[in-house]
């Protein structure tokens, strides 16, 4: 027994033909069948080169979950808070001490406002500024007195990629031993 498939395709009424619906309804029918066929040869290159395909899925991948995942400001401090509740479960004679020291100023940079982050949409800086969001002296102000991209490298402190801060996680490998 064999059925036969319908193809269900509705009419538009004759009252609406010649009217900007009419040309809504082909508008979209018209992105339709492009997207449509954009998929065909897409699928069809893909056929033909599958090692390129692979190459541009992986990075195409790579590059969404490194989006998905860039780290934000909230979660460094999170982090940051995570880490000074860790150190501070050690007994103190037993704290690393450069460890204790970087926890020390970025919390005093926190305090301060002085933090600054700048995402890249795929990856995050973390940067020490001069001065604080609210201070309001003619140098905080001027914007010929802001940071140079040229000094902006002895400025980062944190780089952040795939919801992980790396320095500071670095910074906390040996937090509980006292070299």
């Amino acid at each position: 027994m064999s059925l036969k498939i319908l193809k269900f395709r509705p009419q538009l009424p004759e009252k609406l033909k010649g009217t900007i619906v009419e040309r809504w309804v082909n508008y979209w029918k018209g992105l339709g069948r492009d997207y449509k066929e954009v998929g065909k040869d897409t699928l069809t290159f893909m056929k033909a080169n599958p090692v390129k395909s692979s190459i541009y899925g992986t990075i195409g991948m790579s590059c969404f979950i490194s989006y998905k995942t860039n780290p934000t400001y909230e979660q460094y401090t999170d982090q940051l808070r995570t880490a000074q509740n860790l150190i501070g479960l050690v007994f103190p004679d037993s704290q690393n001490p450069r460890t204790l020291r970087y926890l020390r100023y970025m919390e005093q940079c926190r305090n301060d406002e002085r933090i600054r982050i700048s995402s890249f949409a795929l990856f995050s800086f973390i940067w020490i500024h001069d001065n604080s969001f609210n201070l309001s002296t003619a140098d905080a102000k001027c914007e010929y007195l802001d940071p140079t991209y040229s000094s902006m490298y002895d400025r980062i402190v944190d780089f952040g990629f795939l919801g992980k801060w790396w320095n500071l996680r670095k910074q906390m490998e040996n937090y509980d031993v006292n070299v």
